[in-house]
């Protein structure tokens, strides 16, 4: 299985506000959540930038807990969100109505907000790729490699063979290394790696 990530390309500000009584105990909580990208491989940091008790601190691992929460599954194809972090600026509480339940519900719903503003985009893995081909087969190779969306980095010849070094999305790799035999009537090799997730 080839495994998608998702990220965002902008800042954005989400908000929420969970307000209700029902006769009994009531729910109130209000977090406003800012969302930045990170650097690739940045992972994630959660953020406590309220300032003047906004939040009470007792009350930030639950909105901690709500946004790590809502990692899980992003807004384009469900696929896990990295490479941001997430700085909660702002809220409100009710002194009676307020529960630690009540602020993770907002601290999801807020950051979920946030994301949809931020430019998601979906982050496609790639694998670093090494073939050794029969000189006659390098054009042919090379074409069907840039079809797939392949980046070569480096070519070198030896003991009568080329040896291509690049990069190719993972989605790519299979039907490119069945090319490549059927171009070369199996007397290639590739190897790949995985590289890393790159903005698709």
């Amino acid at each position: 299985m080839v495994r998608f990530l998702e990220t965002v390309r902008a800042a954005a500000r989400g908000h929420y506000k969970l307000k209700k009584q029902t006769g009994g105990p009531g729910q109130y909580a209000v977090v406003d959540v800012v969302v930045r990208p990170l650097e690739r491989g940045g992972g994630f940091r959660f953020i406590d930038g309220v300032v003047e008790g906004r939040v009470p601190k007792e009350y930030m691992p639950a909105v901690e807990k709500g946004v790590r929460e809502a990692l899980a599954k992003g807004p384009i194809r469900g696929s896990t969100l990295v490479d941001l972090s997430a700085t909660v600026v702002d809220g409100a509480f009710h002194k009676n109505d307020s529960h630690a339940r009540d602020f993770q519900f907002a601290g999801m719903m807020a950051f979920k907000d946030a994301v949809r503003q931020a430019s998601p985009a979906l982050l496609e893995p790639w694998s670093e790729l090494r073939a050794w081909l029969p000189a006659a087969a390098l054009g042919a190779v090379l074409g069907r490699l840039a079809a797939r969306r392949g980046k070569v980095s480096a070519t070198d010849y030896e003991d009568g063979r080329f040896i291509v070094k690049g990069a190719i999305p993972e989605t790519e790799a299979t039907a490119f290394d069945a090319e490549l035999r059927k171009l070369t009537s199996g007397r290639a090799r590739l190897t790949l790696s995985h590289l890393g997730h790159q903005l698709t």
